[in-house]
């Protein structure tokens, strides 16, 4: 069973549980949920429930405006410029012309990886504990399921009797993780219940966290729209066919689309990078570059962000009136793209600063992209990180709710959504069970199981040498995929500047093939349109502070 004295310390604990719907073949849909804990997280102060509370009530009465997060936005991009620079560089360091491996010069100050914002620690003492719950026959497909799911995973936890709900309600936190719907529809009932009568039925105790795979899949989706354009032209929608890369062009939240989609961004930004490398430095092949000093190369990379791949590039070809809807679509791109690419890195080396540093950007994005769903989570976390959480709820969320780590490898990190995912696989595929009496009730005694079987799989491969299929996948020809995106951005000279290449347009509209810059778009909306206001108006609730404890229900929970 679940260790519970290592689940939550009754006074100074918070904890993490993810859940997440599960579909079983040929059966209802149900919910899977997971315990994480991280052994080194630190015990939050005895006062820490009073003092979210107080700061709770402070925030909500003063919310983020358009100033705070412009303010918020230019800090994170100041930090943030070492390590996009360093995406440029990389792109350079990766090509085989320039072989990076034989340059003489790289061990330069100048072209090492910048120091980590905020680097969570790493190493077999820092891997994170996972404890699978038993999967539940509740659907969470409405606010009624969720409320149940909250007391049927209280109940597994031991935390269902009114001394502990006391407890929660007066001094301990849990923080929830979850795709978009389920943190809408827990937040949501955390607003119904605004006036109920004490703390614990207000689910005063909860921290939500929208889960970061979700957001890395919305983000992606973001630059799906915003740039896929048409097969004649020179967006996504042709790179896919330039790939042969079948099923990307129109997008999807279920099975390998997001990873196929990362995939082929990073290859389109490596291949634009590159060349756009050769046209900044003016010369014929990368391993000419060879030759530049490494402030050569770094005053190099500068300017192409500068000129190549940033809104004050576009705003440069403006000012020169300048009309080149090629240049401007690539300039566009790479800047929405590496961004994306240095979110990825982020999350997989446990960087949590600099996926903190992204949350206004992709603000902007999914305001200007019309994703009113995701821009509303990007509101919530800042307004929890800069005005409702104190500062140890704000280090506990980063540091133990974005993302885990299952092998202490410094690379293998994971959002927190994502292993959840990966235990759903397990529950569903990998360890199913099947035969005419296998019920519900068998599936949440099991569940909680797997970790252990899976553990002693692991042993027994290492120990008895057993033949197994490889856990790590490579990309597939990615060299000679980025090869042939270089060949075909070369013949359109995307990346020259040539005034007067006009793509088709009529008075009314646009060429599909002309991106529209949801990041300018997001900006003007949060200072002119009702983004900001629709948010505040939403959450703009008063809250009891009662603590009538005579209404806890004293009877036992429903049985599992």
């Amino acid at each position: 069973g679940l260790p519970r004295q290592r689940v939550l310390h009754p006074y100074r604990s918070a904890f993490l549980l993810d859940a997440s719907r599960c579909q079983f073949p040929g059966r209802v849909r149900g919910t899977a949920g997971t315990v994480y804990i991280r052994r080194s997280a630190k015990l939050l102060p005895a006062t820490i429930h009073k003092a979210l509370q107080e700061m709770r009530a402070i925030g909500m009465a003063h919310p983020l405006d358009a100033f705070d997060i412009f303010e918020i936005a230019e800090l994170a991009d100041e930090r943030r410029y070492p390590h996009t620079l360093y995406v440029v560089l990389r792109a350079l360091f990766d090509s085989p012309d320039f072989d990076y491996a034989t340059y003489k010069d790289q061990d330069h100050p100048l072209l090492q990886r910048p120091s980590p914002i905020h680097q969570l620690l790493f190493g077999k003492e820092h891997i994170t504990l996972q404890f699978l719950l038993g999967t539940i026959d509740i659907p969470e497909a409405s606010y009624d399921d969720n409320a149940r799911l909250i007391d049927h995973w209280l109940h597994q936890l031991g935390r269902d009797t009114p001394e502990w709900q006391q407890k929660l309600g007066e001094e301990a936190l849990m923080a929830w993780v979850g795709d978009q719907l389920t943190m809408d529809r827990l937040r949501n009932l955390f607003r119904f219940r605004a006036e109920d009568g004490n703390s614990f039925e207000r689910l005063d105790w909860m921290v939500l966290s929208p889960g970061w795979l979700h957001i890395q899949m919305a983000f992606a989706n973001s630059i799906h729209k915003q740039h896929l354009g048409t097969a004649k032209g020179r967006g996504l929608s042709a790179a896919f066919d330039v790939l042969e890369r079948k099923g990307l062009q129109s997008s999807h939240t279920q099975g390998p689309f997001f990873h196929d989609l990362s995939e082929c961004l990073h290859i389109i930004a490596d291949a634009q990078l590159r060349e756009v490398w050769l046209e900044a430095a003016k010369v014929k092949s990368l391993a000419d570059l060879r030759t530049k000093t490494p402030q050569e190369l770094h005053a190099l990379a500068e300017q192409i962000i500068s000129h190549h791949a940033s809104s004050e590039a576009l705003t440069r070809l403006k000012q020169r009136n300048i009309s080149d809807d090629i240049k401007s679509q690539s300039i566009m791109f790479l800047r929405d793209v590496i961004p994306f690419i240095l979110l990825r890195a982020a999350v997989r080396t446990g960087d949590v600063g600099i996926m903190e540093d992204m949350i206004p950007l992709m603000l902007y994005r999914f305001i200007g992209g019309r994703n009113s769903n995701y821009a509303g989570e990007m509101l919530e976390l800042l307004q929890g990180l800069h005005r409702e959480w104190p500062p140890e709820v704000c280090e506990f969320v980063r540091e133990n709710c974005w993302v885990i780590n299952n092998t202490g490898r410094r690379t293998g990190f994971m959002p927190v959504d994502e292993a959840q995912e990966m235990n759903i696989k397990d529950i569903k595929v990998t360890y199913r069970s099947e035969g005419p009496n296998i019920d519900w009730q068998y599936l949440q005694k099991l569940h909680p199981a797997i970790h252990v079987i899976k553990a002693v799989n692991a042993h027994m491969e290492t120990e008895m040498k057993t033949r197994v299929r490889g856990s790590s996948h490579t990309v597939p020809k990615k060299e000679l995929d980025t090869k042939e995106m270089q060949k075909w951005y070369q013949a359109s000279q995307a990346q020259a500047t040539v005034n007067g290449r006009v793509l088709q347009r009529t008075a009314k509209k646009k060429s599909p093939d002309i991106p529209r810059d949801f990041l300018a778009k997001g900006s003007t909306a949060i200072q002119t349109g009702k983004s900001l206001e629709t948010w505040i108006e939403a959450r703009s609730i008063m809250r009891s502070t009662s603590q009538d404890w005579d209404t806890l229900d004293t009877s036992d929970s429903d049985e599992e």
